[in-house]
């Protein structure tokens, strides 16, 4: 998970500008009322995308996303652990909480939903900067640019420089504290420019294997609101 290089800005107008509306769809192996391979998941994701019924349904089809599959329960907390703690999505921190829950467990007791529940839905993504890793990355992008436009404001008047001495210093020490961490993602992540939901199911219908335990998050929008999260994933 690396710094996206589209949040290098001159300004922060500019800037602002690259923080976009994406729609997200989160599906993970507990959600399902039966024990499913995370291959048989992709196919329960792809007719999820097909369905014309479901609300908040995006328009523009192309898609960044990922997907890990586990053998144990406990292989899963264990690769979603980073990711966790850098950059929580709810749908992972759903799944790495049950997975830990089973962990714990003797024997299988966790009561799956019926075949009519309908317990995943699309979610709206009003501004990408509330995915944490883009706001942190954010955060970054924006002080370096307070920093930029700071100097510029600095004049060369040697007692306005000694009066604003300490007040730069405690500004300067303040403004680097970064917070975008970058780091590798254990799991498998995708690029698909799709010009319809077809496309895009087509395309997931081809992902997963035979574990059990798995999880799948997509990012949908246009190409200009993805490109962010697509340098995330680089």
């Amino acid at each position: 998970m690396g710094f996206p290089g589209s949040f290098g800005q001159s300004n922060r107008v500019a800037l602002d500008n690259q923080c976009h509306t994406l729609h997200g769809f989160g599906l993970h192996s507990y959600q399902l009322p039966e024990v499913q391979t995370s291959h048989q998941g992709a196919k329960v994701l792809a007719k999820a995308i097909l369905d014309e019924s479901r609300q908040c349904r995006p328009s523009d089809w192309q898609c960044v996303g990922f997907w890990l599959s586990t053998k144990t329960p406990g292989e899963m907390t264990t690769q979603l652990q980073s990711l966790n703690q850098i950059s929580p999505l709810k749908t992972t921190l759903e799944v790495a909480n049950i997975a830990r829950s089973l962990q714990r467990l003797d024997t299988h007791k966790m009561q799956r939903p019926t075949g009519q529940a309908q317990s995943f839905e699309w979610q709206v993504i009003e501004d990408i900067r509330s995915i944490p890793a883009i706001q942190a990355a954010y955060h970054d992008a924006s002080l370096a640019l307070v920093m930029d436009e700071g100097k510029s404001l600095i004049t060369n008047i040697d007692d306005e420089l000694a009066q604003l001495k300490a007040k730069k210093a405690a500004r300067d020490e303040r403004i680097t504290q970064t917070q975008f961490e970058a780091f590798t993602l254990s799991a498998n992540h995708f690029h698909h420019s799709a010009n319809s939901a077809k496309g895009l199911a087509q395309h997931l219908q081809g992902l997963g294997d035979a574990n059990q335990h798995w999880v799948y998050q997509l990012f949908v929008g246009d190409t200009q609101s993805l490109k962010p999260i697509q340098e995330l994933f680089a």
